[in-house]
């Protein structure tokens, strides 16, 4: 290897060690990776070197540093996945493992090329020593990343080598103490020549090149601080333009102005040499303003900016530029980059325009200031380790951003009530209420801030910045865990509410939503885009990922808070849709914006139109999207996008299948409720193939992308996404898109391992199932005793409730509602109690008996919220009174032994929250051998049929099920309930997923008028009995005596367990 330059302006090694270093198989200088550690501060994360052995041993590497830095973590080998619901609890099981301390997963947020050159650059320029292991670390990893073929370097890690690339990473290389005489740096040279050398990088380039003294600063075109001085009323003022623009040529716009330039030495004489096809004193600077190589030219600048530009350059600079109004223009400028600095705690919007911030303080504070020192500290947090070496993060993490998906991603695959995961969650929720932002910056207006008090950022709160989907995501998350799944309220519901009115600022009058700001400024303003590299970056454009976000996580909210600015709400989702069906291009696609690229941008269009209920049956657009994704699957099962889609505006396949658009797609077709499983299974069996034996998914392409040229990596997304769409991937995961899915049990074990589930439904056949197993033996004798005491106590004071009940049946109540108790924290919905079966035709035992169920419920659950609870009665006229009653009183009820539309007519009439039609006569389930041959799938069809015509808010629960094909036929139902068994199969891999009634032609099924049969007993007494002549009352008479008997038997449990 050749001789490094003897000028390094690289900081000492601290001991003796120098560094603990070894040499790589490039044979370049190498740390020990067992002395790093990831800090972490609040969410707020650096890596730290540790050189002393004391220092080592102190502080032991963790799970984390070790992945991160891709050394072995000796995750254990987890038995082998047999269904999708074991893939994902296995792939939760190593990334838990993964958890910061403060809650959080951290990982490398890197692809872009251009942003460590900006750093060491700073560094060098303000005279701050670098590191010695960060200059180590760091020159790995550009040599890492050196395009073996032509020597260069690209705009982002998988892209063609480019004049910017390469230019920028061979000067900071230089600088990190690389000889230009190694074979590697040759090579880059020679290719940098060829592009025509440093002259023919972009604008950008130009500007940290001149800064550093190797190029003049005639070659960059102008930024003058001039334009901040304009009336934000001026179509091009600043405040106009998209938030990273505005921030990126604000310190720009100072520097340029002042045209500081780091003093000449040694090795920016050599550079001056080096970075040019030509010798350094022959170029004619200001001719190459415009001079860029066509590898860099992505987006070119308009005839109209060059106009502008040539005459900022010849009229107005020389002629018009008054050293007052400059002046003027600087001293305003300078102050919004203080305001920038403090309102972020020097941590700044992102490593572009942090550093340039950095370079302002250093030229107007001076290098001994306050603001120079925080800079100084703060840009280390830019930095990540990996086992290439070190890169810079595009932004100072993404750790809110990953939380929040992360969470949600738990909770939908039903891991969110298992008591193993309750402390890896809390901790993600005591995070998101942590990085919470409470309050609006100072001066919002005058540094052109956008309202941020309830956002959530996309990394910490530090940074600070309102993101639009990253406050939707952190909403949605808290929301499930707060409200769905029980954990403690840690944000309260003014800020849940502060949160919705943030989302609320950023939609467009497109109806789309903005990501950091609401569109300020007319697309023309794209005339004046001077980046070159980066196409759509002058103003905030509308998002589908942003607007799908903000819509669902909106609804979301309005589930449990009705009745805050509902109005706006619904508008905004009716516009938002709006916008998703208006930017659907002709094949049916969406283009992403964050994400690799129509496959991401599909994920979130066809949840938008989920949520508003077009799915592929009833929506051209849900249809057409779903076809598109389709089209583009491999012949492995699963789906593989380039990053070119982004560049080139088309989809362009890669060469393989990639986990994370696999994930993607599965759940895509999942939310548009698309009636064939067969590519979904497919996908999902990619997903599975792909996982390793620990647990873990391996690093497949690069996954992000912004500004539709450069690419960014999302490392966790290959943990999440998969693990969110693989507890759908079984049938049970499928029927789980399609209908709402109870477990008819009182097994707490079976609820809490193949759940979650929404309801759970009960009966006295069930209960005695349950109460009969040996560990219930106490509780019956407890509940006789109990049932007891509190007869005593009601007899006293003469509780209707309790009047003329038996102390049996009392006591099998209590132990009926003890065992049901059990089964509430694994239910998002409510637990179904039936009433006595021998109070079929009384309607004032019955509403008797309900009364005293929610009782007892609030008497030995006090904490669980009675409104969940839901009383199951017979469906005889009867029944049907009582249910008419206590709906009016606020008790949910399901009218069950339902056999006919008839009766079907009458509960929605009377208002009963569910029906249960039964599929099987009950008989099926106690008569070994007897097939029930008039199995009534189509009266489960016709009842929602015409409860969605007359507008019936009663929902369909179909029961009484015996096989798996049984319940799949009925997917797309509101309810369905399931005993364990089926459940069992159903979430086996090999479950076949049959066809459904409600994907076939309904138009067929018998329409039934709307009857109102409550005012007239005797005409629905006859349309009952003449239902499938006389069969449906017989069935229900048949039903209700089975029940009987299981009372019966449970009396008699109970009496024999007491004695």
């Amino acid at each position: 290897m050749a001789k490094e330059s003897k000028i390094r302006p690289i900081a000492n090694w601290r001991t003796d060690a120098n560094g603990h270093l070894t040499k790589d198989a490039e044979g370049d200088d190498k740390t020990d990776y067992a002395r790093w550690r990831l800090h972490d501060n609040d969410g707020r994360l650096t890596w730290r070197y540790l050189e002393t052995d004391e220092e080592n041993e102190n502080w032991p590497q963790t799970f984390y540093d070790k992945y991160n830095l891709g050394l072995p973590t000796g995750a254990p080998e987890l038995p082998k996945a047999k269904t999708p619901l074991d893939a994902a609890t296995n792939g939760l099981e190593f990334f838990s493992k993964l958890q910061m301390p403060t809650g959080h997963w951290a990982c490398e947020y890197g692809g872009p090329m251009f942003l460590l050159p900006g750093v060491v650059i700073t560094w060098y320029i303000t005279n701050t020593p670098i590191p010695p292991e960060y200059a180590v670390e760091i020159k790995r990893y550009l040599f890492a990343r050196q395009n073996p073929v032509d020597g260069g370097w690209g705009l982002h890690i998988e892209g063609h080598s480019s004049a910017f690339g390469t230019v920028m990473t061979y000067v900071i290389l230089r600088i990190l103490g690389a000889s230009e005489e190694d074979p590697r740096m040759i090579k880059a040279r020679g290719f940098a020549h060829k592009l025509g050398g440093a002259l023919y990088a972009p604008h950008w380039a130009k500007v940290w090149l001149s800064l550093l003294g190797v190029m003049d600063w005639s070659c960059a075109n102008p930024v003058p601080p001039e334009l901040w001085l304009l009336p934000d009323w001026v179509p091009i003022a600043p405040y106009r333009w998209w938030v990273h623009m505005r921030m990126v040529f604000l310190p720009m716009s100072y520097l340029w102005s002042k045209k500081w330039v780091f003093p000449q030495n040694e090795l920016t004489s050599q550079l001056r040499n080096e970075i040019y096809a030509q010798p350094y004193e022959s170029i004619d600077f200001a001719s190459h303003r415009n001079s860029i190589a066509k590898e860099d030219n992505y987006y070119p600048k308009t005839m109209f900016l060059n106009v502008v530009n040539s005459l900022l350059v010849n009229v107005w600079t020389p002629l018009l530029r008054f050293s007052a109004l400059a002046k003027k223009a600087e001293d305003w400028v300078w102050e919004l980059i203080r305001m920038e600095d403090e309102n972020t705690n020097y941590a700044g919007l992102a490593p572009v325009s942090n550093p340039l911030n950095f370079v302002c303080c250093y030229i107007h504070d001076g290098e001994g200031s306050e603001s120079v020192r925080k800079h100084r500290e703060v840009l280390h947090e830019y930095l990540w380790m990996k086992g290439e070496g070190m890169l810079c993060n595009g932004t100072n993490g993404a750790q809110v951003w990953d939380t929040a998906f992360i969470t949600q991603a738990v909770s939908v695959a039903g891991f969110a009530e298992d008591p193993k995961w309750r402390p890896m969650l809390t901790k993600a929720l005591e995070f998101l209420d942590n990085h919470q932002l409470r309050e609006n910056v100072p001066n919002q207006d005058k540094c052109y801030r956008q309202h941020r008090k309830g956002a959530w950022p996309f990394s910490n709160k530090v940074q600070g910045y309102t993101v639009s989907d990253c406050t939707a995501e952190g909403l949605r998350s808290v929301l499930q865990l707060q409200e769905i799944h029980g954990y403690p309220k840690l944000v309260s519901a003014d800020r849940l509410k502060d949160a919705v009115d943030c989302i609320l600022l950023l939609q467009n009058a497109t109806g789309g939503f903005s990501e950091y700001e609401s569109r300020r400024g007319s697309p023309l303003l794209e005339w004046l885009n001077a980046a070159e590299v980066f196409g759509g970056i002058m103003i905030s454009y509308d998002h589908v990922e942003c607007t799908t976000a903000s819509i669902t996580a909106m609804s979301l909210f309005s589930r449990f808070y009705p009745d805050y600015r509902a109005e706006e709400i619904k508008a905004a989702k009716h516009k938002a849709v709006n916008y998703i069906k208006r930017v659907q291009n002709p094949d049916g696609s969406w283009y992403g914006n964050w994400g690799i690229c129509y496959t991401y941008a599909a994920l979130f269009a066809l949840e938008s139109l989920s949520s508003v209920g077009e799915t592929y049956r009833t929506s051209e657009y849900s249809r057409r999207g779903c076809e598109f994704l389709l089209s583009k699957q491999k012949e492995d099962g699963g789906w593989g996008e380039s990053y070119l889609s982004s560049e080139l505006h088309v989809y362009t396949q890669h060469e393989m299948s990639q986990v994370v658009q696999t994930a993607w797609v599965c759940l895509s077709l999942m939310e548009a409720d698309y009636p064939d499983p067969e590519p979904i299974r497919r996908g999902i069996k990619l997903l599975m193939s792909r996982q390793q034996t620990n647990g873990e998914w391996l690093q497949e392409s690069i996954e992000g992308v912004f500004n539709m040229s450069c690419m960014i990596s999302y490392p966790n997304y290959k943990f999440y996404w998969p693990i969110r769409a693989l507890v759908p991937g079984s049938a049970l995961g499928y029927l789980r898109t399609r209908s709402l899915v109870d477990c008819d049990t009182l097994d707490a074990k079976v609820a809490q391992a193949l759940g979650p589930f929404q309801d759970c439904t009960s009966n006295q056949a069930i209960a005695l199932f349950e109460l009969s197993k040996p560990e219930h033996k106490e509780r019956l004798a407890e509940s006789h005793l109990r049932a007891g005491t509190l007869l005593k106590s009601m007899a006293e004071t003469k509780d209707p409730r309790f009047s003329g009940i038996e102390l049996d049946e009392l006591a099998v109540e209590i132990a009926t509602v003890k065992v049901a108790i059990q089964i509430t924290p694994h239910l998002q919905g409510k637990m179904h109690i039936q009433t006595n079966p021998y109070y079929a035709y009384s309607t004032d035992k019955t509403i008797a008996n309900a009364f005293r169920i929610v009782y007892l419920f609030k008497e030995f659950a006090p904490n669980w919220d009675s409104s969940r609870i839901c009383i199951k009665i017979p469906s005889t006229w009867e029944g049907m009174l009582a249910c008419r009653t206590l709906q009016l009183a606020g008790v949910h009820t399901l009218a069950t032994t339902l056999f006919s539309m008839p009766q079907a007519i009458l509960a929605a009439e009377v208002g009963c929250t569910y029906v249960a039609p039964y599929v099987n006569q009950l008989k099926v389930h106690f008569e070994p051998g007897f097939v029930d041959q008039n199995k009534l799938f189509s009266l489960c069809v016709a009842i929602q049929k015409y409860y969605k015509s007359v507008g019936a808010v009663t929902q369909v629960l179909p029961a009484s099920l015996t096989s798996t094909d049984e319940v799949l036929a009925l997917a797309g139902v509101d309810h369905i309930t399931v005993a364990p068994p089926l459940l069992e199969l159903l979430s086996l891999p090999d479950c076949p997923i049959t066809p459904s009634f409600f994907d076939s032609d309904t138009s067929g099924v018998l329409a039934f008028p709307k009857t109102p049969y409550l005012k007239d007993e005797a005409a629905y007494r006859i349309a009952f009995t003449r239902d499938l002549a006389g069969a449906s009352e017989e069935k229900l008479t048949q039903a209700i005596n089975i029940f009987c008997d299981m009372q019966d038997k449970l009396i008699a449990l109970i009496k024999s367990k007491s004695e």
